[in-house]
């Protein structure tokens, strides 16, 4: 009587895919709907542990150009020897075609970020991930935060080393850099995108994630 996930996909005009067939399904209402944010449990400045079975649909994949036949395989680590703690996010990125053109990329989902609260934590706050490059080459990541009003866009990249873990550590005041209190970025923050260029020559990667967080500072509240 219990399930980790319901997850209807539709595919897009075009595609070969032209019947979808679904059977005994039955959905139980309550008397009030819940808004899924209300499930989502988060410990302490966690942003996404991949600890929770739910957050294991809280991460989609896309590119800022077409990723046909390229796109990353994203799936949930059980394997202590690439988590930091419990579980991780795997991808697996194809070799490209061509040098930087599509830039696929991996994102939250809003409710998620929404549900973090960004604009609880002051600019001496630092935004925090850990990645393991298992393979020997590295690679160059790049983190997408997006504000929602104004719409803007700022990006930092970091370099995965081979064959180990890397911390990327981001403090809040760089995010927010140029920004008035009463504007930052992090207070209307809408998407992360965690993004790499489309790469050739290296065959395809493995990396983990893991440990998604914001490690507090002192000047706590609404960034003041």
């Amino acid at each position: 009587n219990e399930a980790s996930a319901l997850c209807f996909e539709f595919f897009p005009e075009g595609s070969s895919v032209s019947d979808l067939y679904i059977d005994n399904l039955r959905l139980v209402f309550g008397e009030q709907s819940e808004d899924v944010s209300s499930v989502m449990e988060l410990d302490e400045n966690e942003i996404c542990s991949f600890d929770r079975l739910y957050q294991e649909f809280c991460v989609s994949i896309s590119g800022y150009d077409d990723i046909s036949g390229i796109e990353p395989v994203l799936s949930i680590n059980s394997d202590p020897a690439y988590s930091k703690t419990g579980r991780s996010l795997c991808m697996l990125a194809p070799e490209g075609h061509s040098e930087m053109a599509s830039w696929p990329y991996f994102e939250f989902s809003r409710k998620l970020i929404e549900k973090v609260g960004f604009s609880d934590y002051g600019d001496d706050s630092c935004f925090a991930l850990d990645v393991y490059n298992a393979n020997d080459k590295e690679m160059w990541f790049y983190v997408d935060f997006w504000r929602k009003a104004p719409a803007e866009k700022r990006t930092f990249s970091f370099c995965a080393v081979a064959n180990t873990w890397t911390s990327f550590i981001l403090p809040f005041g760089e995010i927010n850099a140029g920004d008035t209190s009463l504007n930052r970025l992090t207070d209307g923050l809408d998407i992360i995108r965690v993004c790499y260029y489309e790469f050739v020559g290296k065959g395809e990667q493995t990396f983990y994630f893991d440990s998604f967080r914001i490690i507090p500072g002192n000047d706590q509240g609404d960034g003041k």
